[in-house]
């Protein structure tokens, strides 16, 4: 953080926050880092951050983050502001990733188990909850 101020003196606390989220990686899923799944929004947020990337980073969608919840009310809208403060144009195509369900009903701590919602990733050597 100290790094990012540095390189932008004057930078406002809600800045800083975009800045880091639009510049973070997500973390795949602990329990199976090669299946893909993106662990769960309320245990890594943004991602993980990348301090090199947010301080090089000329390019920033606003806001930083979208709260859609579930949607149980039919489709959303949301405006971004996108500010690109380099001379070459920049193209996106906009899209989103599966993440694993953020509650669960039942946690079996002795083996790290957690089950999500309606649907699980089974964990090798393991019963089925």
């Amino acid at each position: 953080m100290a790094l990012l101020l540095q390189s932008a003196p004057g930078t406002k606390a809600e800045e800083v926050c975009s800045i880091l989220q639009n510049s973070a990686e997500p973390a795949y899923w602990w329990g199976d880092p090669e299946a893909g799944d993106l662990e769960n929004v309320n245990r890594q947020g943004a991602g993980m951050l990348q301090i090199d990337n947010a301080i090089m980073g000329a390019i920033r969608i606003e806001p930083g983050k979208l709260s859609l919840g579930e949607s149980q009310y039919g489709p959303v809208t949301r405006t971004l502001q996108i500010k690109n403060n380099t001379s070459k144009p920049a193209t996106y195509d906009l899209s989103f990733v599966n993440a694993l369900s953020s509650s669960w009903r039942r946690a079996d701590r002795r083996r790290g188990l957690h089950v999500f919602g309606q649907q699980h990733r089974d964990e090798p050597g393991r019963r089925k909850a």
